[in-house]
């Protein structure tokens, strides 16, 4: 497991320092700006990029027909390649966290701990979404596949926002905002490791039938 990790790891560390220099101008931007939202980026953009790289590779090389013949059980196969988007999106969370502290002098407040682990754990999911219609559609579909996922998600906060303000009252947004702050964090954790577990469950069932 540890040598498909460090492989992938490896083989992208060039690519891996053009994002966190990409992820810089987020960074500086989102500071400059106030939108805190922005210094979560480079987990985002690092998580993706790379793996999709990655895939692409393995379908273009039929880099998992020779993983497929090493002594390594199919479903630590799965778990190595979930294990480095967990690495990648912590590379890219901890260079923010730094980054933010050069800049800040140390004083990183509460909120943008909490944004950069929040966009750190969006990495990690979508890494497991698009690991998921790799192994059903393979990499050229499933890359173009979650593109749009991603495009979802990149519009997603101002949908919502023209939601709130157009189309729900201001009455029922006050009251689903206190249903949600009166939620245990801890919950969201949770709920987090449920669908995270149940993604990793469904890609080795789909790795077992997976020829490309």
């Amino acid at each position: 497991m540890g040598y498909i990790i460090f492989k992938d790891i490896y083989q992208s560390r060039k690519t891996i320092i053009m994002y966190l220099i990409v992820g810089l101008v987020f960074i500086i931007l989102g500071r400059s700006t106030g939108n805190i939202g922005l210094l979560g980026v480079p987990s985002l953009i690092i998580a993706f990029s790379i793996i999709a790289r990655n895939e692409m590779y393995e379908d273009k090389n039929k880099g998992y027909n020779l993983l497929k013949t090493l002594p390594i059980k199919p479903y630590k196969i799965v778990i190595s390649k979930y294990l480095t988007a967990l690495v990648l999106a912590g590379i890219g969370a901890l260079y923010s966290i730094l980054i933010v502290a050069i800049l800040e002098k140390g004083n990183i407040s509460t909120e943008t701990y909490l944004v950069i682990l929040v966009s750190a754990g969006i990495a990690i999911l979508f890494a497991s979404i698009l690991y998921n219609f790799v192994y059903k559609y393979g990499a050229v579909k499933a890359i173009s596949y979650s593109r749009f996922v991603l495009i979802g998600i990149a519009f997603l906060p101002m949908i919502t926002k023209l939601v709130f303000q157009n189309i729900i009252s201001k009455e029922l947004i006050i009251n689903i905002l206190n249903y949600i702050n009166n939620i245990d964090p801890w919950n969201f954790v949770f709920a987090f490791g449920v669908i995270l577990v149940l993604l990793v469950l469904n890609s080795i069932r789909l790795f077992y039938k997976f020829n490309h």
